[in-house]
């Protein structure tokens, strides 16, 4: 009997079917159960022979395509026993799956790979398998389960006595304890760090020498510590060079840029952002030319570039989003939002918002988190809408459990302000507090100065303090002429010229005024400035000047028209219902 006679008898038998005819002749089983018993039918043996030949057969049909059919290759030589290459694809596979963040899938496929190593295992491939595994549980947000993974890795090499894996896997735990998570513990990173230190000095590895000085400068550069974060970004940096290493070059470059940025060293920060810049163009690294992208338009929005940091930051964002990366993407819309929000764009800065909250959370940068809701709940507070911030900001509560106390004064500031203008200056007082022991006026790394000096100075003011709330301001002035933080000034010198109103010191309010006006008109700082010119205004008027009044209040309506253009149709009423508001809509 020939094969096609058999296969017609089995098909007119009702067990399969004909699939199809060309390019080859295939049948399908019609129930999946009679599939189960033919395969379990199979002698072990044979079952094993014939996935070893499915593979071999796949591996050399798809040669140059391995990576699309990974998965299916790891299954059939698991199931033929071979072990080795059944781990080689499902890493494979894991990597291709978080290369397009489908994390919890590479999750999967890398622990599975780790169930299944073979003691004939070679020792850089089982490196990079712990590696990426446990990368890719960071993306997830599930920092305690990397941590184990890392501790596993530890341990093995410890049993191996494996001093290279060992050095790996103290430098990948530390990194987690030195960036901003749940986790972030800079004397523990710091621990880890020099007991890798040690290792790579004994190994002889500069590579990993200045991987670890560059994990140590972001341990102190998130805990606010800029000088010894720019010293061990620089010891990095002099290896990076010596070693002739573009990505650890451009890892340390990428990162530096940020630590002179927040020390106000702003030519340098440029000149270490834009050369990393071309190291990952140069390198195809997309993921960190994001964040590179996304860092200097940080550093434009603190020079008061809102315009040209808008674009860049835009551009950043159009790129996460091509490639699914949420952290990316969150970094850009906290941006965004920060820079739309003065620029007047209230539409654009809740769009970013909404936009932001959809992401996971556990795959975001945890301060664009905490900070976006900041800039809504102050945004809400200041459009009238009390119910809509108190909201924000309990979310904003919620999404700071388990970080460190340095990331919340942002978050107990604008509570502070909302229970202020609520009548609760006694809570508003106690939330101050708690907000100033985390406290430090010269870290931008945590955004906290753009929120907590404003509270002390509402909170001064309503207990009629004035003179300390002047004082409060001029210090924190001074701070931001010093860091050349410019974007802050225009809510902060307003603030002040009130301030010397409140004192009967109208000549120097106007003085105060004219120099927001004249520098920051040509930089659109809308949302301000129609404040400022609604204040100058009033002075000019009170001081005998009707004509320079009249050109202060028809700028004032225009800057105040844009906002209202801008502005979502819900929050319009709140918004003209506040006194300022009315005033000048009546006046003009």
């Amino acid at each position: 009997m020939t094969l096609a006679t058999q296969l017609e008898k089995i098909e007119s038998s009702g067990l399969i079917r004909l699939a199809q005819v060309d390019p080859e002749l295939e049948y399908m089983f019609r129930h999946a159960l009679v599939q189960d018993a033919t395969y379990e039918s199979l002698l072990k043996a044979d079952r094993r022979s014939l996935h070893h030949a499915v593979g071999q057969t796949l591996e050399s049909l798809y040669a140059g395509r391995l990576d699309e059919i990974a998965a299916t290759l790891a299954l059939h030589f698991e199931k033929a026993e071979e072990y080795e290459k059944a781990v080689h694809y499902l890493t494979r596979a894991g990597e291709s799956a978080a290369r397009v963040y489908a994390v919890d899938e590479a999750i999967e496929l890398f622990g599975h790979a780790l169930e299944l190593v073979p003691t004939s295992f070679s020792e850089d491939d089982l490196i990079h398998l712990y590696s990426q595994y446990g990368r890719v549980l960071e993306l997830a947000g599930r920092f305690d389960v990397a941590i184990e993974i890392y501790n596993r890795m530890r341990t093995e090499a410890v049993r191996q006595k494996n001093p290279r894996m060992e050095l790996v896997a103290l430098m990948a735990r530390s990194i987690i304890h030195s960036t901003p998570t749940p986790l972030h513990d800079t004397n523990l990173a710091k621990d880890l760090s020099e007991r890798a230190l040690a290792i790579a000095s004994e190994l002889g590895d500069p590579e990993a020498q200045s991987r670890i000085y560059w994990i140590l400068m972001l341990a102190f550069l998130f805990d606010g510590r800029i000088q010894e974060s720019i010293s061990y970004g620089e010891q990095s940096l002099e290896i990076a060079r010596a070693i002739d290493n573009p990505e650890r070059l451009a890892f340390t470059l990428n990162d530096l840029s940020r630590c002179y940025g927040a020390a106000g060293l702003l030519e340098k920060a440029s000149a270490a952002n834009l050369e990393a810049r071309l190291l990952w163009e140069k390198l195809g690294n997309i993921p960190m030319l994001v964040d590179n992208l996304n860092t200097y338009a940080v550093q434009l929005l603190m020079g008061g570039k809102l315009e040209e940091g808008l674009a860049l930051v835009t551009q950043a964002y159009n790129t996460a989003h091509s490639i699914h990366n949420a952290w990316g993407q969150a970094f850009s819309l906290m941006i965004t939002a920060m820079i739309s929000s003065k620029l007047g764009d209230v539409i654009r800065t809740v769009q970013a918002g909404e936009e932001l909250f959809l992401l996971d959370p556990g795959q975001t940068f945890p301060p664009s988190q905490i900070a976006m809701r900041a800039i809504l709940s102050d945004l809400y507070l200041e459009l009238g809408q009390i119910e809509k911030a108190y909201k924000v900001v309990h979310e904003i509560s919620e999404s700071t459990k388990g970080l460190k106390s340095g990331y919340k004064p942002p978050i107990l500031a604008s509570w502070a302000r909302l229970e202020l203008v609520s009548g609760n200056l006694m809570e508003a007082k106690k939330l101050l507090d708690q907000a100033l022991e985390n406290y430090d006026p010269e870290n931008f790394i945590t955004f906290s100065p753009l929120f907590v000096t404003f509270a002390q100075y509402e909170i001064y003011t309503a207990q009629g303090d004035h003179l300390e709330a002047l004082a409060c301001l001029d210090k924190y002035i001074g701070v931001l002429y010093g860091k050349r933080v410019i974007f802050s000034l225009p809510e902060h010198l307003l603030a002040k010229a009130q301030a010397l109103v409140a004192l009967k010191r109208k000549d120097e309010a106007i003085v105060v005024l004219k120099e927001v006006a004249s520098t920051y008109t040509p930089l659109n700082f809308r949302r301000s400035l129609w404040k400022v010119y609604a204040l100058l205004s009033e002075l000019e008027l009170e001081s005998g000047d009707p004509a320079g009044a009249d050109k202060s209040r028809r700028k004032a309506r225009e800057y105040l028209d844009f906002l209202l253009d801008h502005t979502p149709a819900d929050l319009h009423e709140s918004f003209l219902q506040l006194p300022a508001v009315a005033a000048l809509l009546k006046t003009s």
